[in-house]
């Protein structure tokens, strides 16, 4: 359950402020909206969406958003390098041929 701590941590801010707009769009929705008819649109477009297009390829919309959080270890992976400046670089004398 990485990716609920991960989106809801702010690790990626886009992905975390796009699944609160969600949250809020379905709260929003809901409030509105009654829940009987929420579930008759959606099992209508279920059962005909084949008659609609036979040749569609089915996915997960929420299974797609969660794969794209990164996971604590790709995070150190891809973080980037940070430059130590207390240290200055050391050179080396060039020894005369």
């Amino acid at each position: 359950m990485w990716f609920i701590y991960s989106t809801f941590n702010w690790t990626v801010p886009f992905l975390s402020f796009l699944a609160c707009l969600i949250l809020a769009v379905a709260t929003v929705t809901l409030y509105l909206i009654p829940l009987r008819y929420i579930v008759l649109i959606w099992g209508i477009n279920k059962f005909t969406k084949k008659l609609r297009n036979p040749y569609a390829i089915d996915n997960n919309e929420l299974l797609d958003f969660l794969s794209r959080v990164p996971s604590d270890v790709q995070k150190v992976q891809y973080s980037e390098l940070k430059v130590c400046s207390s240290h200055s670089p050391i050179r080396k004398k060039r020894s005369a041929l």
